[in-house]
């Protein structure tokens, strides 16, 4: 099944009331219910590797600017 088939797919099955899903057919239902759960799988992990960027992001920012800041505190004179 072709990428695009199975996002229309999990796109149906996730706006779909639950009762339609229920009457639909046995192959077609476990088509339905697995396309839309690998789809908020990838929802899943595509939100935990943005967080993971987010948080690296500010550890490494915050660091860098406390050495920035502390570099710029030694240059000044004493006083």
């Amino acid at each position: 099944m072709s990428v695009n088939r199975l996002s229309t797919l999990a796109r149906y099955g996730q706006l779909s009331k639950a009762q339609t899903i229920e009457r639909a057919p046995q192959p077609r239902r476990t088509a339905l219910l697995t396309a839309v759960v690998r789809q908020l799988v990838a929802q899943a992990v595509d939100d935990a590797l943005g967080l993971f960027a987010v948080l690296m992001a500010n550890r490494l920012i915050s660091s860098a600017r406390r050495a920035s800041d502390r570099e710029r505190l030694a240059m000044l004179p004493p006083g």
